[in-house]
């Protein structure tokens, strides 16, 4: 089996921040251990600038980046915990190229996590050992990548002891994806919802007779797919994502939209500080 990651990928990863403290109306601030500029290596919060703050705990590169004003405040010393909620629905399995990017980016996050001292964590269809090392977490992911066979749908899991970053990664092709969400919601103090979709969901290169089969039912359905059609599924697509993003933002969630041909550096960067 192919790396998940390639070495340049693993080099770019061990050099960004996640965004542990929540999200402000400009981007995402981040925990972050200050190495640069004769700063100490106390682990620091980014976030926005309050009326009172000091102006000395200016990060003026933050600032400049973010295109709002965002300041540094210390944190107690303590260890930050990544948790990541995995999909293994069928219709995340169906399309070898979606399972496989859905892993690329756990283990993407996971290697940001371990590599700057904190902790990642995995549910799939459990809940892992903690991890702080990059080897192992890498070797987990590819254990579940070759090894899942979940066949039911997917069910957010419950009463999980709370982590700093919560992070979804599903396709929410899922009847109840709004009860999920607000279940999501409660399992950290900052959650984030990577929406993976295989190219062909955003834009089906179909037509003529097509009988679909529902991969968590195995229900078929035949339909004669033209232009008229393809418009409907746009428009439906285009409102079903809007609400997704809306009701994250309702929860205090970032929402992230990743496509299996998109490059991970430029999928997560968005995320990633």
């Amino acid at each position: 089996m192919a790396q998940l990651l390639s070495a340049a990928e693993s080099a770019w990863l061990t050099r960004m921040q996640l965004p542990w403290q929540g999200i402000s109306p400009h981007g995402l601030s981040a925990v972050r251990a200050a190495r640069q500029g004769g700063r100490s290596n106390e682990p620091e919060l980014l976030r926005p600038y309050q009326m009172g703050d000091d102006v000395r705990r200016v990060d003026w590169a933050a600032t400049q980046r973010l295109q709002h004003a965002m300041v540094r405040q210390p944190l107690p010393q303590s260890q930050g915990q990544l948790r990541i909620v995995l999909d293994t629905s069928p219709s995340m399995r169906i399309d070898p190229t979606k399972w496989w990017q859905a892993l690329r980016v756990a283990a993407a996050l996971g290697v940001v996590a371990t590599s700057h001292g904190d902790t990642a964590q995995l549910w799939s269809d459990d809940l892992s050992s903690t991890y702080q090392r990059t080897d192992a977490w890498i070797s987990l992911c590819d254990h579940v990548y070759a090894t899942a066979t979940t066949a039911q749908p997917f069910v957010m899991p419950r009463q999980l002891p709370p982590a700093q970053l919560a992070v979804w990664c599903s396709d929410l092709w899922h009847t109840d994806w709004t009860t999920q969400l607000v279940q999501f919601a409660t399992m950290a103090q900052t959650g984030m919802v990577i929406h993976l979709l295989s190219t062909i969901e955003i834009s089906p290169p179909l037509a003529g007779d097509v009988t679909l089969i529902d991969s968590e039912t195995q229900q078929e359905y035949t339909v004669t797919v033209d232009a008229a059609l393809h418009a409907r599924y746009q428009a439906v697509f285009t409102t079903w994502q809007a609400d997704i993003r809306h009701e994250c933002h309702r929860l205090g969630l970032g929402y992230l939209l990743v496509a299996t041909a998109d490059d991970l550096v430029t999928a997560l960067h968005e995320v990633l500080l």
